[in-house]
């Protein structure tokens, strides 16, 4: 299976094993959980894993019934305001780190047999600020061949 949903679940799971010796420990949300969550309630520091949609699409030359379709996937590292972090600067410290780990858990990984490796890209967003919160998205590309019937 290879459903967008699916590649968003595999991704979470690398990321709750490759992150699970961190301090603090990153809550690990899937696009399905954003709604659940109250405001300010996520902790200190998160990681949502979300679908953002097609990034691309090649037909095959030749066979317009097949196509290399590209999703691109964002990891948003969220790390509460700098007041639970003694300054600014410790905010960015733990997003920095954080937004490291999950380049090296998640760049050319293949997340099961037979898929395509992850890519990273620069999809162009950049950091984030509120009042509460920072956020520091990570993208990625996952593409995989799709055929339709004659």
């Amino acid at each position: 299976m290879t459903g967008f949903k699916h590649i968003e679940n595999l991704i979470a799971e690398r990321l709750e094993q490759k992150l699970a010796d961190m301090s603090p420990r990153p809550k690990i949300y899937k696009g399905q959980d954003i709604l659940q969550i109250r405001d300010r309630s996520q902790g200190e520091l998160s990681v949502f894993v979300t679908h953002t949609g097609l990034a691309s699409v090649n037909e095959m030359s030749g066979a317009p019934h097949i196509a290399e379709i590209t999703r691109e996937y964002v990891a948003w590292i969220v790390v509460r305001s700098a007041k639970g972090h003694a300054s600014a600067e410790g905010s960015k410290e733990l997003a920095d780190m954080t937004t490291e780990r999950v380049i090296q858990a998640l760049i050319g990984l293949r997340l099961a047999k037979g898929l395509q490796p992850l890519h990273l890209v620069n999809n162009g967003l950049g950091d984030a600020y509120s009042d509460a919160f920072g956020y520091f998205p990570v993208a990625f590309h996952h593409s995989t061949v799709i055929s339709g019937s004659l």
